[in-house]
């Protein structure tokens, strides 16, 4: 999308991680699913409920797109000229190395300053 007069200069984005396996939980919850219990808790053990491969495509497919929708912007990323900054959590970091992987950059890193909210007794706007 081109706007006469116009440049972009910053992206801001909010993602949900790409897809990912069940977890234990999950699993402990589908009582009517008795057959296909031992499955989900075997793959559970092999370290299957965090991001499935489908959810890393996902992201890699929507950084891809976003490098092709905004080259100006994103045709050339240098070391620190950017930052991402995933929430906690092994799924989302691993979504967003496939968001920058999408980006076709090797020189950007995510930025260790995580938004943790969780669990915080000060109100959302305040945590940083």
């Amino acid at each position: 999308m081109v706007i006469p007069g116009c440049k972009p200069i910053s992206i801001w984005g909010l993602f949900r991680h790409g897809k990912r396996y069940p977890s234990m939980n999950f699993g402990r919850e589908m009582k009517d699913a008795l057959a296909i219990r031992d499955d989900i808790i075997s793959s559970y053990k092999k370290g299957h409920s965090s991001l499935c491969a489908q959810g890393y495509e996902e992201l890699l497919g929507i950084g891809k797109r976003f490098k092709e929708a905004l080259p100006a912007l994103l045709g050339n990323l240098e070391k620190d000229s950017y930052t991402f900054r995933p929430s906690f959590g092994i799924k989302l970091e691993n979504s967003a190395k496939a968001f920058v992987k999408g980006l076709k950059s090797r020189n950007v890193a995510l930025s260790d300053m995580r938004k943790v909210p969780y669990g915080c007794a000060k109100k959302p706007e305040y945590v940083s």
